[in-house]
């Protein structure tokens, strides 16, 4: 992320939602329970709240082709006091990748390896094939994240 926020001219601003120290526990997040998406988003509007005053514009990167939920929401929600635009809605993940080829923007590995959306690696809406990727090139994973990922896999009854 810095070095895109660099290339771009952009200021990086942060959100942590600590979702690692949660983990302890709440356990890992299922289908029925993402406890962790519910964190990520108040950690995002906090620090939307503190970087911002009043009404604000959120350019989101939502795109239909990721999700079911995401396919039925509106190119443009008000929520409170942000407003949400979805510019890239329509978008497939090689529109998306094209993009930042054009644009000389360096792609994520994990689109070189077949990914059409990136998220978290416990993710439980990971298909079979993203965990038996990611269970082949582990590298990609950042080493502070290897062990989260490894106990994620003996959950789903699978080995590293």
């Amino acid at each position: 992320m810095e070095t895109v926020s660099r290339k771009l001219g952009v200021r990086l601003e942060v959100a942590e939602a600590h979702v690692d120290s949660a983990l302890e526990e709440k356990g890992l997040p299922t289908n029925e329970n993402r406890w962790c998406t519910r964190m990520k988003i108040e950690a995002l509007y906090r620090k939307i709240r503190e970087a911002s005053r009043g009404r604000t514009l959120i350019v989101v990167g939502d795109r239909d082709a990721e999700s079911e939920l995401r396919s039925k929401r509106p190119f443009v929600r008000t929520h409170e006091e942000f407003t949400q635009v979805a510019p890239l809605k329509l978008w497939s993940g090689s529109h998306v990748q094209l993009y930042l080829l054009k644009n000389n923007i360096p792609l994520n590995p994990l689109y070189l390896e077949g990914f059409y959306r990136l998220g978290c690696f416990i993710c439980p809406a990971l298909r079979s094939w993203e965990i038996m990727i990611l269970k082949n090139n582990l590298k990609l994973i950042p080493g502070d994240q290897l062990n989260l990922f490894k106990s994620f896999l003996r959950c789903k009854g699978e080995r590293a």
